[in-house]
């Protein structure tokens, strides 16, 4: 037989070759009649008709050959889309072998999963689960796989029992071809499955599968296998580029306006990528979730009717290796999952309201590099997630490879990790721009609003909202007693833990409406709006409490920063000061307020009795805050400066009546 694609352009040739070859055939029979008596005619005739016929034998199979090199060309030349390459295979196979029915099924070799089915005049829905559910595909399929050679059934009637259905369909002739190619490691991969059907008028004029047939059919294998790769290929490209193009839009955007971007122009952005997400991957909805210090959170949430997800509808209970997103968003890992509802133990994400349950997922992690040590090291910080693929299809088929078509693909997969780097990328910068923004209206040390963002936002605001409206408005400043002094004792260290846990106390006990902030150095500021006198009185005495009972020995104790050789170095300080006046006034506030006495802590360190000067310091360990309280409505507040100036006298009255108190604007 002649050797591959050379014959394409040696055809013309050869055509040319064997009409000659037959003129000179038929020039030696006229010179043998001439030239030759009647024995040597009769001879030498057998043996011409003989050579006549081996070069009919011969130019058929060339001409077969150069037919199946035509197709071969024509498949490898197969359009780019997948349902364009699946059209222009199915045409040409149909047509070159005579089938009556012909369906080709594009499979997921990783994750052993119909991927898509495309049938030309082939079986339909109904008749398709007649045979699966009588066995005969299933049979054919398993043979295949195991053998990786073709299914032959050249007469229902006879050969296959279970194939016995076929014939209600009118197919008396079947054949399935395995079609595999080489995957980067050397590996034979599964591509799809092509199953050709002949009816009763083909078989009874004798059209059935031939060895040449399936040499053949198996020839144009690699070709259509080819083909399919090529699609594919083309369809991760355009997935890839209609999401890049959404997230490239998304990062000029905040590019040019990092500001605007933030908040609700940052929602609509990423609305747009994940809408783009859905369309190319055909999914039902999706999330992008990342990890925080408050735990992970949606980032955005889209439906493929372009609605939004709300976080608050979005319950999860992310379980590390075991859990289908949480090996994702924690351990770094891409999941397929098509069978959600028989691994319902391992969802650890749930979407409240959906219409539909959960059937199928893709999870995939958005990744952060980072150095540590010169090396580069690589963390999860979150995770798409795609849910409901929306060609999924029941179950069909139960060979080693699951018959469900449509579901989350290796190439849905592939396409996620492509663009997920970007993804990271955007993530990252809006963080970025987020702890700046946040720095800048932020107090570093108690994570609470500082004094400038506090009057120029939080108390404009709320001051316009009450004159607006007409509703109540109270304003507190408070102080740590003694502050300085209780620096003076205990360390800075230890001031520093008194100024988180008294904002976490204050933080903690007010309304997530209201507003706390540091006002300066151990002040703090609280705006309780729509609050009356009364009600803000009762609070401000509740805070007042909660921070003279709080435990702070106990974390004082648990991070061990009062270090004696310290205070004993602040105490000696105080007892040189050539001030009179200071040292004395620091020394009176040490009797009064803390009842400590430094003389006697000073020699019980001298004479090395550690233990009993450190349980005379902590004895003495006291932390009381004095309040001021003004509040709006009132006929002698007109602006908001006029509420802070009013709680800081009122601050200022406290202390002069002996702090550890509130006062309150008389009304």
């Amino acid at each position: 037989m002649f050797e591959g694609r050379g014959l394409l352009e040696t055809g013309g040739g050869m055509k040319n070759y064997f009409e000659l070859l037959n003129k000179r055939i038929e020039e030696l029979k006229e010179e043998i009649n001439k030239k030759a008596d009647g024995d040597s005619v009769s001879l030498l005739l057998p043996l011409i008709s003989r050579a006549e016929e081996d070069i009919k034998g011969i130019r058929s199979r060339v001409e077969r050959e150069l037919r199946i090199n035509q197709i071969e060309n024509a498949l490898y030349n197969s359009p780019r889309s997948m349902g364009e390459t699946m059209e222009h295979i199915a045409n040409i196979i149909k047509a070159e072998f005579e089938f009556s029915r012909f369906d080709i099924v594009i499979m997921d070799h990783k994750q052993k999963r119909v991927f898509r089915r495309y049938s030309k005049g082939g079986f339909g829905e109904a008749d398709l689960e007649k045979l699966c559910r009588h066995g005969a595909l299933g049979v054919t399929r398993d043979y295949s796989l195991n053998h990786k050679e073709p299914w032959i059934v050249n007469d229902v009637k006879k050969e296959d029992p279970k194939w016995e259905l076929a014939l209600e369909l009118d197919v008396l002739v079947h054949g399935t071809f395995p079609i595999y190619r080489k995957n980067r490691e050397g590996e034979d991969e599964l591509v799809c499955f092509l199953h050709g059907a002949r009816n009763r008028e083909s078989f009874l004029k004798g059209k059935v599968f031939t060895s040449e047939e399936v040499e053949e059919m198996k020839r144009l294998g690699a070709a259509i296998g080819s083909s399919v790769n090529e699609a594919n290929l083309s369809h991760f490209a355009h997935g890839v580029m209609t999401i890049q193009s959404a997230i490239g839009s998304t990062r000029i955007d905040m590019a040019k306006a990092p500001e605007d971007f933030m908040g609700e122009g940052q929602q609509n952005q990423m609305n747009t990528v994940l809408d783009a997400m859905l369309s190319s991957l055909s999914a039902s909805m999706g999330l992008i979730l990342i990890r925080g210090e408050e735990g992970i959170q949606v980032f955005a949430g889209r439906t493929d009717k372009k609605a939004n997800i709300s976080p608050d509808s979005v319950i999860t209970s992310f379980r590390p290796l075991t859990g289908l997103t949480g090996r994702s968003i924690l351990d770094g890992f891409s999941v397929i999952e098509n069978e959600v509802s028989r691994h319902f133990d391992k969802l650890d994400i749930q979407i409240m309201y959906q219409q539909d349950p959960l059937h199928t997922l893709l999870s995939v992690p958005l990744i952060e590099a980072y150095s540590m040590e010169g090396r580069v090291m690589r963390k999860s910080i979150g995770a798409i997630v795609l849910f409901n693929k929306k060609d999924e299809k029941k179950r069909l088929i139960h060979t080693d490879y699951q018959g469900n078509e449509g579901g989350f693909t290796t190439l849905d997969k592939k396409i996620l990790e492509a663009i997920s780097p970007h993804i990271e990328t955007i993530i990252s910068n809006t963080r970025s721009h987020l702890d700046l923004q946040r720095m800048s209206i932020t107090d570093g040390l108690t994570k609470l609003a500082n004094h400038s963002h506090f009057m120029q936002n939080l108390l404009t605001l709320e001051y316009n909202r009450s004159r607006r409206y007409g509703t109540p408005l109270s304003v507190i400043l408070t102080d740590i007693d003694h502050f300085k002094v209780f620096n003076d004792i205990y360390g800075h260290q230890v001031g520093d833990l008194v100024l988180q846990e008294t904002a976490r106390i204050i933080r903690e006990n007010t309304r997530s409406v209201d507003h706390v902030a540091r006002y300066g150095g151990e002040e703090f500021a609280i705006i309780l709006q729509n609050t009356s006198i009364k009600d803000a009185r009762f609070y401000a005495d509740k805070i007042r409490r909660l921070v003279q009972e709080g435990n702070y020995i106990a974390k004082i104790r648990e991070k061990n920063l009062l270090i004696i050789d310290e205070a004993y170095q602040r105490f000696k300080a105080i007892l040189e000061i050539n001030d009179e006046n200071i040292r004395e006034a620091k020394l009176a506030i040490m009797r009064n307020h803390f009842k400590l006495d430094i003389y006697k802590v000073v020699a019980l360190i001298e004479e090395g009795k550690i233990n009993d000067a450190r349980d005379e310091i902590y004895s003495s360990f006291k932390v009381t805050i004095s309040i001021g309280l003004a509040f709006y409505p009132d006929t002698r507040i007109s602006s908001k400066k006029d509420l802070v100036t009013t709680a800081d006298m009122l601050l200022l009255k406290a202390k002069e009546k002996g702090r550890n108190r509130v006062e309150v604007i008389e009304l």
